[in-house]
């Protein structure tokens, strides 16, 4: 068992925890609270994500309530970073391949066999605005009140053309 940050009193009253922080790299521990995603975004909307992975804890945090949110984003371009293998990396692909095959745009819904109540966003669009754009479409969620529970997001360089890559696992914050 891992223990992040104290009790659920401390959680309560700091909300955060940024676990990282470096020119290209932000990971942020927080509770999940509807915006919580938009909230960071909005906060890092000057630099250039090339990356962002999200989750969330199966379990509330005891005593707060509320899930356990991890965010992670990385800066700059990923083929400089020598991370070692992505494991996202194949769904993307075939994600980037879709997206070329439909005129630089792709967006399919489906619903996962694990979790009733949940659907899978896989959207890709080519050359996106540089920056902000992942601050748009979790706007969109927002507007639509789904809460994003889990999402894979790549930006990657492809034929001279730049595409926003997405699998994103969202629910309905009113269960609907």
């Amino acid at each position: 068992e891992v223990t992040l940050y104290g009790t659920a009193g401390r959680w309560l009253k700091d909300r955060e925890l940024v676990l990282a922080d470096r020119e290209d790299e932000l990971v942020v521990a927080r509770l999940d609270v509807p915006g919580s995603i938009f909230e960071t975004l909005k906060r890092i909307e000057d630099r250039e994500v090339s990356a962002a992975e999200i989750l969330h804890s199966r379990g509330e945090v005891p005593g707060a309530g509320r899930l356990l949110e991890i965010q992670r984003y990385l800066f700059g371009p990923l083929e400089r970073r020598g991370d070692g293998p992505d494991p996202g990396a194949a769904p993307l692909a075939r994600l980037l391949e879709r997206c070329r095959s439909h005129a630089g745009f792709f967006l399919d819904l489906q619903e996962p066999a694990a979790e009733p109540g949940e659907a899978d966003v896989l959207f890709a669009v080519e050359d996106p605005p540089q920056r902000g754009f992942l601050t748009q479409v979790v706007e969109v969620f927002n507007a639509l009140d789904l809460g994003v529970r889990s999402s894979s997001s790549r930006t990657v360089e492809a034929g001279g053309h730049t595409f926003f890559l997405s699998a994103f696992r969202v629910a309905h914050r009113q269960g609907e």
